[in-house]
């Protein structure tokens, strides 16, 4: 599954980039920054967020202490999935909790070349892990391929304790590295400047959802590709 990635910094630019894809995206990845871990913050005013939409959210917190912001959304009706990052300050344990204890499913974020970080019984816990391809809190950088060697080692990790796992990428995403992907067992892509820096980002989804759909149908049936 293709799913579009907004970061943005204004209430403006954050519903602009919505509407270009609601009604067409069902999920909608928003990146949350608070500027505790990187030099920028994004925009996820509470109020805006709350706007109708017929698109399902998934939160990436990338944030030093994310359950404040888990207890924050926790009545928001359209959020569904919590991404936190694996280095943050706050016990990874703890996060998983929260999350679950506010009724979110709850995913792990592993930066480039970091470890995955959880103990065998909080990869029991959470439902998908999302490897970055780039360094979190800038649009449009070039994926560093060489963070796509890092996936076999945290598959094998995580297979005997909890095989169900979702496995997600995010950060220089194009039609040209989705083949990489797909073998590595990847599949949901968090797509951001792919999407929103075309003319159209809706067409721009559609397209790379086929190609996605396209290469994971070879990557099932090579004979008949």
């Amino acid at each position: 599954m293709i799913v579009p990635a907004i970061l943005a910094h204004s209430r403006e630019e954050y519903l602009h980039k919505l509407k270009a894809v609601d009604f067409v995206a069902p999920w909608i990845h928003l990146d949350v920054l608070d500027g505790s871990r990187y030099n920028t913050t994004s925009f996820f005013e509470e109020e805006a967020l709350f706007i109708a939409t017929h698109a399902r959210f998934e939160l990436h917190l990338m944030v030093e202490k994310p359950i404040t912001l888990i207890e924050k959304f926790s009545d928001h009706p359209n959020i569904h999935r919590i991404y936190f990052e694996s280095d943050c300050t706050e016990k990874p344990h703890d996060i998983i909790e929260a999350a679950i204890f506010h009724g979110f499913s709850v995913g792990v974020v592993i930066n480039p070349f970091q470890p995955l970080n959880l103990t065998p019984q909080d990869i029991e816990k959470i439902t998908a892990i999302q490897f970055m391809g780039v360094n979190p809190g800038k649009s449009g950088q070039p994926m560093k391929t060489a963070v796509l060697s890092e996936i076999p080692k945290i598959k094998q990790q995580i297979n005997d304790i909890n095989p169900d796992i979702e496995l997600s990428f995010d950060g220089g995403v194009d039609r040209g590295t989705i083949e990489k992907l797909v073998p590595l067992g990847i599949s949901r892509i968090a797509c951001g400047s792919a999407i929103f820096s075309q003319n159209d980002p809706a067409q721009a989804y559609r397209d790379l959802s086929h190609a996605l759909h396209a290469i994971t149908k070879k990557q099932e049936h090579p004979l008949y590709a």
